[in-house]
Order: structure tokens, then sequence, then C-alpha cells
């Protein structure tokens, strides 16, 4: 059950992470965009 709790943090974490670089990208791309 440790294991299973250890992988849903891992999971939440990588979500997380891919979230931020999403954003960071799209700001950049619109950034370029509208200047």
């Amino acid at each position: 059950k440790m294991f299973m709790y250890f992988y849903g943090n891992v999971i939440v974490y990588y979500h997380f992470l891919l979230l931020n670089i999403y954003i960071f990208l799209l700001k950049r791309t619109l950034g370029k965009v509208f200047t």
C-alpha cells in the first residue's frame, strides 16, 4: 500500500511539472505572437 501511495505522488508531481512546462511554452509562444 505504501508503494501505491508513493506511485500516486510521483504521478501528481509529474502532472504538475508537465503543466508548468506547458504553461511556460504557451506564454512564450503568445509573447512572440503579440510582440
